[in-house]
């Protein structure tokens, strides 16, 4: 099973379970919100984590205990293949869910179609049972991860980030000291080769894990808009920076096991998992994934990827993911109500436990294979959405040019000269062509 950043709350790949959206209340109006309605009667979430996921079971669980205090029946339903789209759709017929998954890359289509409900009621309120308000029990960064320029979009459970995961039980050496910088992060590479052992596990299948290197490499280098900004201009591509990026992804090529080009997910993170490779650089979803094969007495943690550069920057991925409460639904007070309950100390806490991700709330800790991530990004000087923002806002350009020249770049059939001077060409044809 993967939910990861990528798609669980069907962003930008979009691969969840397949289901049909059975909405009632056929022939209500569109913006069938009434905003001085009481809660009370039932409400619709619309969930894009199939049943199985700890993430369903957490939530499931929380809406039966609500219905039990409150007697508002929350109608969970699983989200189709159509993604954002279905949102939108049902919503505007009238036959939308009161509250639905949302992460930052579709906020913006979410409020264009005026589907965010203004939250700042949740946010001055305490969660149930608890006292104080539910905005001082966030760190300031993760709201802001959910907001927009109109204001905080959606209340989150989970955040995400990324960082370099290892074995600490095999590799005892990375827990009480890991790689601070890339030059100290290349000799472990050769330590561990020296060793027999395979340093790095790589998804080659998966475009998306390729681009991770080059990803980070430039967020080092730069900070926020490091990838975003190549997307804007093709002259950005000529800046050293990236040519010297792409010869380090070059240069990891020996590092990567054998066969890596036609690795297919989850193929090597489970390997990884069960100690065949030292490392893997992934998302901090990971030890969830790999939860039912990762072998016996491994200690699974990560460290930040190391700085890199005279001028490295203190920059980590922070993405949110939570709920949204639909302005045209039937019943957004009632969502508002269980939003409120949702976001309990209790439940949220399980988010760490049971999901095994990094928890939303700011007094709820990770569990420790991720506590090393959750400290490095609320302790970062600055933080960028997923990809740096750019797969949501340059989604062709991200897909079409970056991931396809890094993939041939990664698997060594373009050389980094190569690399710049095409990604140069083709932005400046894709800023041309006006695509989003």
């Amino acid at each position: 099973m993967r939910l990861s950043r990528r798609n669980a709350t069907f962003m930008a790949i979009g691969t969840i379970a397949v289901a049909t959206i059975a909405l009632s209340g056929c022939g209500q109006k569109a913006g069938g919100g009434d905003a001085g309605a009481t809660a009370g009667g039932s409400i619709t979430y619309l969930t894009s984590w199939p049943a199985d996921t700890p993430q369903a079971k957490i939530f499931a669980a929380a809406a039966k205990d609500f219905t039990a205090e409150s007697g508002i029946k929350v109608d969970i339903k699983e989200l189709g293949n159509g993604g954002a789209a279905d949102v939108i759709n049902a919503s505007v017929s009238g036959n939308g869910p009161d509250l639905f998954d949302d992460a930052p890359d579709h906020v913006p289509a979410f409020r264009k179609a005026g589907l965010i409900e203004d939250l700042s009621d949740v946010l001055s309120a305490p969660a149930a049972g608890e006292s104080g308000k539910i905005e001082s029990d966030y760190p300031k960064s993760v709201l802001s991860a959910a907001s927009d320029k109109d204001g905080v979009a959606f209340i989150p459970h989970t955040i995400l980030s990324g960082g370099v995961w290892f074995d600490a039980a095999a590799n005892p050496d990375l827990a009480s000291k890991a790689p601070a910088s890339w030059d100290e992060f290349k000799a472990e590479l050769d330590k561990l080769k020296a060793a027999g052992k395979t340093p790095i596990a790589q998804e080659g299948g998966n475009a998306s894990y390729n681009v991770l290197w080059f990803y980070w490499l430039m967020l080092r280098s730069h900070g926020p808009g490091a990838i975003l900004n190549l997307s804007k201009s093709a002259d950005a591509w000529d800046d050293p920076a990236v040519l010297a990026a792409a010869k380090e992804v070059t240069a990891l090529q020996p590092y990567f096991q054998s066969g890596y080009e036609g690795s297919r997910y989850p193929n090597a993170q489970n390997a990884w998992a069960q100690g065949d490779y030292a490392l893997d650089l992934n998302g901090s979803w990971l030890a969830g994934e790999v939860k039912s094969v990762v072998a016996s007495g491994a200690k699974l943690s990560t460290f930040p990827f190391p700085t890199y550069g005279a001028d490295s920057k203190s920059v980590e991925e922070l993405n949110v993911l939570g709920w949204t409460v639909n302005a045209k639904g039937k019943n957004p007070k009632g969502a508002k109500e269980f939003i409120k309950f949702l976001v309990q100390k209790k439940y949220i806490e399980k988010i760490g436990t049971d999901a095994l991700n990094i928890p939303a709330r700011s007094d709820v800790t990770a569990p420790e294979s991720l506590a090393a991530m959750q400290k490095a990004v609320l302790a970062s000087d600055a933080t960028t959405g997923y990809m740096d923002n750019a797969a949501a806002n340059a989604p062709t350009w991200y897909k079409d040019v970056l991931l396809g020249l890094d993939d041939q770049l990664v698997f060594g059939k373009i050389t980094p000269e190569q690399f710049v001077a095409q990604g140069k060409e083709k932005t400046a044809a894709y800023i041309k062509s006006g695509t989003p």
